[in-house]
């Protein structure tokens, strides 16, 4: 599939979005089988001049299968050492913890869906280190705003008290 894109587009705008060893109904298969295979996938886009690769951290308690090594950060530790191409990391990293990955050098961005989804002017809460909303899975993806475009921005007042007199931008949706 990624030589066919390839034959379109130039590799440096092409990204290959994975995540460790789950089939396509999200279940994980035998690591016997996929462990090996993974591995393999991730040595070979080292050939490909990618604009990136995005690397799923797992949610999922793992702590009685055979990936339980694999838990939380280890994904990243682990398969950072076999590509070498730029990573966005994603799933359940907060802004400090972004910070420490990409320090360490284990990622070169991080992708941020849910704080996103809950934050329509995130970039600005944690250029500030502002507060997030509160986030409402319940509602994400459904057939009305709830959960999902109704967040409200910061306002000026929260961002004075907040920020101690950083600048911001005024923008629309700020009050």
């Amino acid at each position: 599939m990624l030589e066919a894109v390839l034959e379109v587009w130039p590799s440096e705008r092409v990204g290959v979005k994975t995540g460790p060893m789950m089939n396509e109904l999200g279940l994980f298969k035998a690591v016997e089988s996929t462990l090996p295979t993974t591995e393999y996938v991730y040595e070979k886009l080292n050939a490909y001049n990618l604009s990136h690769v995005f690397l799923m951290r797992q949610l999922a308690d793992l702590s009685e299968t055979p990936i339980a090594a694999l838990a939380g950060d280890a994904v990243i530790h682990h398969f950072r050492k076999i590509y070498h191409g730029q990573l966005i990391l994603n799933v359940g990293i907060s802004r400090e913890h972004a910070t420490e990955l990409v320090e360490a050098g284990l990622g070169d961005f991080v992708a941020f869906g849910r704080q996103y989804i809950a934050n329509p002017d995130l970039v600005e809460r944690i250029r500030l280190n502002a507060p997030l909303n509160e986030q409402r899975p319940e509602g994400y993806y459904g057939a009305t705003a709830f959960g999902y475009t109704d967040y409200p921005f910061l306002n000026v007042k929260d961002l004075h008290a907040e920020t101690e007199g950083a600048s911001l931008s005024l923008r629309s949706g700020l009050e």
